[in-house]
């Protein structure tokens, strides 16, 4: 899955992990949603495995540009 966060990573963040987890969180239900956004839904395999890749790709850039903003 994603990167851990040691101790001194966890402390440079501009915000807590609480707020992290919630951050994950609705990255993966919007991912969830917006896989069947489709006029009739697919009849195909839903690659799991790559949706995960895409949210925590997602997170780590929202992430890294969180802590670029901070002073």
């Amino acid at each position: 899955m994603g990167k851990i966060l040691d101790d001194e990573m966890q402390q440079d963040l501009p915000f807590s992990l609480r707020t992290a987890d919630k951050l994950r969180s609705a990255i993966f239900m919007a991912l969830g949603e917006a896989s069947m956004c489709w006029d009739r839904t697919p009849q195909g395999v839903f690659d799991s495995q790559l949706a995960i890749k895409v949210g925590e790709l997602l997170y780590w850039d929202i992430v890294a540009l969180l802590l670029k903003d901070e002073p």
